[in-house]
């Protein structure tokens, strides 16, 4: 498998359009995700018993890209048998960003001061109503939801973790 391109989406930026694969060439690589909860996996259509088996464990998927497509993601259960993923559909770890950028995005001062440099899990569902275009949101402690450039945070990986754990 080839390593993983610089997809439009990727370095903190997100995609234009939904997900669309602006190389040249048809590319398929690896990546380690992890998968969420049962009911979210049964709520794309992954039957219960995979589900359960799979759910909150790391996991490798296929990515597969072709010029001017949308992004294909699968996944194999333990018997073999491959199950679509929205390509859209996962979480981020990202770094946010310095304390005085956080208070640029209308981060309160003590809300930036606790989370500026430490690494959150974000969603990132582009095109959705749920997530923002061009950025992201994380929760403080206390349930807060403060918005944040993509551009400004640091993409550290992809996968499902608590969003406190730095």
């Amino acid at each position: 498998m080839a390593s993983a391109p610089a997809l439009a989406h990727d370095r903190g930026r997100p995609a234009q359009g939904r997900g669309f694969f602006s190389g040249h060439q048809d590319l398929v690589w690896a990546e380690t995700l992890h998968l969420p909860s049962i009911w979210d996996l049964s709520d794309i259509n992954i039957e219960m018993g995979a589900a359960f088996r799979a759910a909150g464990k790391p996991t490798a998927i296929e990515v597969h890209a072709a010029p001017n497509q949308e992004v294909r993601v699968l996944w194999r259960d333990s018997s073999g048998r491959a199950w679509r993923i929205p390509h859209d559909w996962r979480k981020r770890r990202v770094r946010l960003p310095a304390y005085d950028l956080l208070l640029e995005n209308d981060v309160p001062p003590d809300v930036a001061e606790e989370f500026a440099g430490k690494s959150v899990s974000v969603n990132y569902h582009p095109g959705s109503l749920c997530c923002l275009p061009d950025g992201y949101r994380f929760r403080d402690g206390h349930g807060g939801r403060w918005p944040i450039r993509a551009i400004d945070c640091l993409l550290l990986g992809y996968g499902d973790r608590d969003e406190r754990l730095a």
